[in-house]
C-alpha cells in the first residue's frame, strides 16, 4: 500500500479505500512512520445501521419467499413488521449476524418456524416444543459449526469459549473476560453474535438458557458438549493467575493505596478476588488444579488476606477460605499435599484478626457501608457461617450463602 501510494510512475492512484473492523495489524500498518501522514481514519462506530439491516432481512427472506414458493404455506407480510423490527434491533447493527439468520433459516426444512424460533430466541422465550423436538438444538448446532470455518478444532475451541462464559459467577463485560482469560476473546465471540449479546461496554450475555442446556447435555450437543467442571476448572486458574499477577508486595503505603485504587477500579481483579473458590468447588480434580491452589496459598495466601482487609472485602475474603476448606476436606478424594493445603487454608483463615475472643468484628468498607455488607455481617454475626462438626473435629460444614 505505500508503495503504490508514493510510486511516482504513470500508475493513475489517488487514493485507496479499505474498509475493515481496526484488526490490530492494519492498525499497526497504517500508523507507521512512513505512510502515517497518508492515511486519514474514519470511525464508523457510532452509526446507527438498523435500518439497512432491516432493509437486507425485508429482501432476503422476500427472496426465500419467492424461491421457496412460500405462498402456497404462509400469507404475506412474512415475516411481519414486528418481527422484522425487533430482529433489526437485536443484530445491533452487525451484518455477519444478519447473514447468519438468513442462512439459517434459507436452510431449513421450515423457513417460518425456524424465523419464527429465532425470534423467540432473541426475545429471551422458547416454546417448550422447541426444546422437545430438538429444533433449538439444530439451531445452536449449525450456528456453532458454521462460526469458525468448519474446522473441529475451532468449532471445539469456540464451543468452550461459550461454556466458560456461561460458567461465570456474574456476567462481565467483553473487556473483563478478556484481563481475566488472558486473551483476546474477540475473535472468538465475533462469529457466534448470533447466539449471545455482546454489548459495548456491558456484560455478555447468552440470550437463552436453553444454550447452557443444550452445551452441558452431551446426548443433545455430542461432539460440542463441554463438561461444566472443566469449565469451572479453566475460570478458577484464570482467577489464580490474575491474583497471582496483582498480589505483589508494593514499596511503600502511597503505592499501595494507589494500586488499591487501580484495582477497585478493575472487574476482572474484584471478580478473581471473590469468586475464585466458586469455580475450585465447581472444578474437576485434577493435578492442575491443585498445584494452582497450593501455590496460591503458600505464595500469595496472606496477600490474598491483606489486601482484601485494605479493600474492605475481608467478609468475601473469609467465605472464600471457607469454601476451599470445605472443597479440599468433603469434596476432593484424598490427595499428596492435601494436610498442606489444609493447613494453609486454617492458619489463612484463623490468623487473621477477623475474629476477636470468638466475637464477629464488624467491617466497615472505606466509605462506609453498603446493604449488602450490612446484610452479609448480620449473617456472621449470627454465628451461621462455620459449625464445627459435632461428630468429628476435623470437619467444617457450609451453609448456603446470603443472596448477593
Amino acid at each position: 500500500m505505500a508503495e503504490l501510494l508514493h510510486d511516482k510512475s504513470n500508475v493513475p492512484i489517488s487514493h485507496i479505500l479499505i474498509t475493515s473492523r481496526p484488526l490490530p495489524q492494519l492498525v499497526a500498518v497504517s500508523q507507521s512512520a512512513h505512510i502515517r501522514v497518508d492515511v486519514s481514519s474514519v470511525s464508523i462506530d457510532g452509526f446507527d445501521a438498523t435500518n439497512d439491516i432491516k432493509t437486507y432481512l425485508e429482501h432476503s427472506f422476500n427472496a426465500l419467499y419467492l424461491s421457496r414458493r412460500m405462498d402456497l404455506i404462509i400469507r404475506r407480510p412474512w415475516p411481519t413488521e414486528d418481527v422484522l423490527t425487533s430482529l433489526s434491533r437485536r443484530v445491533q447493527g452487525r451484518f455477519i449476524v444478519a447473514a447468519t439468520i438468513v442462512r439459517l433459516v434459507a436452510l431449513a426444512e421450515h423457513p417460518a418456524d425456524c424465523l419464527d424460533l429465532v425470534a423467540n430466541l432473541y426475545d429471551g422465550r422458547v416454546n417448550t416444543i422447541d426444546i422437545d423436538l430438538r429444533n433449538i438444538d439444530s439451531l445452536y448446532h449449525y450456528i456453532i459449526s458454521q462460526a469458525h470455518d468448519g474446522s473441529d478444532l475451532e468449532r471445539r475451541t469456540g464451543a468452550m469459549l461459550l461454556s466458560d462464559i456461561i460458567a461465570l459467577a456474574r456476567p462481565l463485560s467483553v473487556m473483563d473476560i478478556c484481563a481475566l482469560f488472558g486473551v483476546n476473546v474477540l475473535r472468538g465471540t465475533e462469529p457466534l453474535l448470533a447466539i449471545i449479546c455482546v454489548p459495548e461496554g456491558g456484560p455478555v450475555q447468552i440470550y437463552h438458557t436453553s444454550l447452557r442446556d443444550y452445551l452441558r447435555d452431551e446426548s443433545r450437543s455430542q461432539e460440542l458438549h463441554v463438561h461444566p467442571s472443566s469449565s469451572h476448572s479453566r475460570l478458577a486458574q484464570s482467577c489464580f493467575r490474575k491474583l497471582r499477577g496483582m498480589l505483589r508486595p508494593r514499596r511503600t503505603d502511597r503505592d499501595l493505596e494507589q494500586h488499591i485504587r487501580e484495582e477497585t477500579d478493575t472487574g476482572n481483579f474484584r471478580y478473581a478476588l471473590t469468586h475464585w473458590s466458586f469455580h475450585l468447588r465447581h472444578s474437576d480434580q485434577s493435578a492442575e488444579i491443585k498445584a494452582f491452589l497450593f501455590d496460591f496459598l503458600s505464595n500469595y495466601g496472606e496477600l490474598f488476606v491483606q489486601r482484601s482487609q485494605t479493600m474492605g472485602r475481608s467478609i468475601h475474603a473469609k467465605t472464600s477460605l471457607i469454601e476451599a476448606m470445605f472443597v479440599v476436606e468433603k469434596k476432593w478424594a484424598p490427595f499428596d499435599r492435601q494436610d498442606e493445603v489444609l493447613a494453609l487454608l486454617r492458619r489463612l483463615y484463623e490468623g487473621s484478626d477477623w475474629l476477636t475472643n470468638g466475637r464477629r468484628v464488624v467491617e466497615y468498607g472505606r466509605h462506609g457501608q453498603s446493604n449488602r455488607s450490612q446484610r452479609r455481617i448480620l449473617w456472621y454475626q449470627q454465628g451461621d457461617l462455620i459449625r464445627r462438626s459435632t461428630s468429628s473435629n476435623t470437619g467444617w460444614t457450609l451453609p448456603p450463602s446470603p443472596e448477593p
